[in-house]
C-alpha cells in the first residue's frame, strides 16, 4: 500500500467561541490531482440515510412522530405513484 493512500483527505472545522477555523487537506480528485477547497462539495452516497434515520428517531422520542405516522400526515405535496399510507415502521 502506498503512503499516499494513508493520508487524510478532507475538511476539518474547529470552533472556539465565535471563531471558526477551516482547514483542507488532500485531493477531491486524486487521479487528476485536484485539491480540496473550503467550498468543495462532497458526495455522501448513502450517508444521508443514517442522518435521516437519526432525525426520525429523535422526532419519535420527542413525540412529534410515531412509527405509525403516515407520509400523508406530514407531507401535503403530491407523491405521484407512491402510496400515501406508508409509515416509518
Amino acid at each position: 500500500m502506498s503512503e499516499e493512500k494513508n493520508v487524510f483527505s478532507g475538511v476539518t472545522f474547529e470552533r472556539q467561541d465565535t471563531q471558526v477555523k477551516i482547514e483542507t487537506c488532500g485531493y477531491r480528485d486524486i487521479a487528476n490531482k485536484l485539491s480540496i477547497h473550503a467550498d468543495t462539495k462532497f458526495g455522501t452516497a448513502s450517508m444521508g440515510k443514517t442522518f435521516i434515520a437519526v432525525a426520525i428517531m429523535q422526532l419519535i422520542e420527542s413525540n412529534k412522530l410515531s412509527f405509525s405516522t403516515t407520509i400523508k400526515e406530514i407531507y401535503n405535496g403530491s407523491l405521484g405513484t407512491i402510496e400515501d399510507n406508508i409509515t416509518i415502521h
